[in-house]
């Protein structure tokens, strides 16, 4: 079943065209990548799924509703939950304050204090950070920044799960915990859309890889598709990936 779908998704920014008509279907359950160099159009991709942007052309539909034009919290409301490259947590609050607000109004169905504050600690637990509930923002590490924003976007229950660049700054091991993270939450039921330029991650985690170049799809397969692809290691991955995939 189909979850997501683009239409023909184009955005321009005066005369520059960020995104440029760009199809898509995101499939329920799947774990669906999303690369590209710097300025393919990937964040501007995301933005214009949860509202931040408006279309110049196209349409979106989530579960087969037209969903371009509605308000980034109606996008919200309906299932979509997202977790931004560059943690936007508010600093002197706690680290359970800061996933309690999403609780309290991210979803459609707002809980009360109490039902809030046990979805926040469930959360936090699952991602790792119930030692850490007390802590302010501003005295946890950016690995542990990267959780809470991971937690900030579970806590609404999502259907579909936005994540862009959830990996960037991190070592390897905090990059492979992350993943078994993330696929944990696919087990969960939760539909994933990644942009990482960790391909190890992307890689190992993704069902299928979208590519863009240029604002425009180049490609869109299975990851040893991908990695085969020559234009994609052409204008992204790069020769030297492509050695050390064996290709």
């Amino acid at each position: 079943m189909t979850i997501l779908e683009g239409r023909r998704i184009t955005k321009s920014f005066g005369g520059l065209m960020a995104v440029n008509k760009v199809d898509f279907e995101v499939q329920e359950g799947e774990i669906f990548g999303l690369i590209g160099p710097n300025g393919s159009g990937k964040t501007t991709l995301l933005n214009l799924i949860n509202g931040i942007f408006p279309l110049t052309e196209g349409e979106i539909l989530f579960l087969g509703q037209r969903i371009n034009g509605f308000k980034p919290y109606q996008i919200t409301h309906l299932g979509i939950g997202r977790a931004f490259q560059i943690v936007r947590a508010f600093p002197d609050l706690t680290v359970k304050e800061n996933v309690l607000i999403g609780s309290l109004f991210g979803a459609k169905r707002r809980k009360d204090i109490g039902a809030g504050m046990k979805a926040a600690e469930e959360v936090l637990n699952f991602v790792g950070l119930g030692a850490r509930m007390s802590h302010k923002v501003s005295e946890i590490t950016i690995a542990d920044r990267k959780r809470l924003e991971l937690a900030r976007a579970l806590v609404i229950e999502p259907k579909l799960l936005l994540l862009d660049e959830v990996m960037a700054g991190l070592n390897m091991r905090e990059v492979e915990d992350l993943m078994h993270m993330i696929l944990e939450v696919k087990r969960r039921g939760i539909t994933i859309l990644i942009i990482e330029h960790v391909m190890k991650a992307v890689m190992g985690i993704s069902a299928r890889i979208m590519v863009l170049h240029e604002g425009r799809k180049i490609a869109l397969g299975l990851p040893k598709e991908i990695s085969e692809n020559k234009e994609v290691i052409q204008s992204y991955l790069g020769k030297r990936f492509g050695r050390r995939m064996g290709i």
